[in-house]
């Protein structure tokens, strides 16, 4: 539990499209005083020219990829924001956090490391045998 959190982002309430609204937490600051990671981001090109030379494809289906993610204890209290019923704080990654790109390709990375450029490659959600 933290007392006295040295982060605490607003909620962001953005109109959509036939009456919908959508809610984002507004983490612009803690972005800005974030380092950036510089973890190795594959150039489109060369996954996509070693996928054309495969026989058999596999799809991994990585729409909710981000969420699936779970934040370290200590950057937790890194999220928290404040809504009209409490703060909270997310508990997986979050979509607009900075490196977020860069955690998800290193984990991917990391669970496919003994396979990587021998029976499998790797484009954004795209893995080839």
């Amino acid at each position: 539990m933290v007392r006295h959190p040295q982060w605490v982002s607003n909620i962001v309430v953005v109109p959509k499209k036939i009456d919908k609204i959508r809610v984002y937490v507004d983490y612009r600051c803690l972005n800005k005083a974030s380092s950036k990671d510089n973890f190795h981001l594959p150039h489109i090109d060369v996954p996509i020219d070693n996928v054309v030379r495969s026989l058999t494809y596999l799809f991994m289906d990585s729409f909710s990829r981000y969420n699936q993610i779970k934040m370290a204890n200590k950057d937790k209290e890194k999220t928290i924001f404040v809504t009209l019923r409490g703060t909270f704080c997310f508990k997986v990654m979050s979509f607009k956090l900075k490196n977020i790109g860069t955690a998800y390709q290193r984990a991917i990375v990391t669970l496919f490391h003994d396979m990587m450029h021998k029976e499998i490659g790797i484009v954004q959600n795209t893995l080839r045998f």
